[in-house]
């Protein structure tokens, strides 16, 4: 297979998951966890912490997709020992 017909086969497969409607639905899991993210950030800046970011922002991915995709909920973090 060349390049674009394994990018259209990709395409064609992954189009029907990111609809206006479902990205829509995406949105406030996000923002929840984007709150959290900030807030967990805000504390570490309060105590001048030297911060390797990142796991931060592997942790912060892997619960965004969990939440909507796998209905996981701050298993990840747990196993990282970051709160978002």
């Amino acid at each position: 297979m060349s390049r674009g017909e394994v990018w259209r086969s990709l395409r064609k497969i992954l189009s029907p998951t990111f609809t206006s409607g479902k990205l829509k639905s995406m949105l406030e899991p996000i923002e929840e966890t984007v709150d959290n993210l900030i807030k967990h950030l805000g504390t570490l800046a309060e105590q001048n912490a030297a911060v390797n970011v990142k796991p931060i922002y592997q942790t912060f991915t892997l619960e965004t997709i969990g939440k909507k995709v796998f209905f996981i909920k701050q298993i990840i973090a747990k196993i990282h020992k970051i709160q978002l």
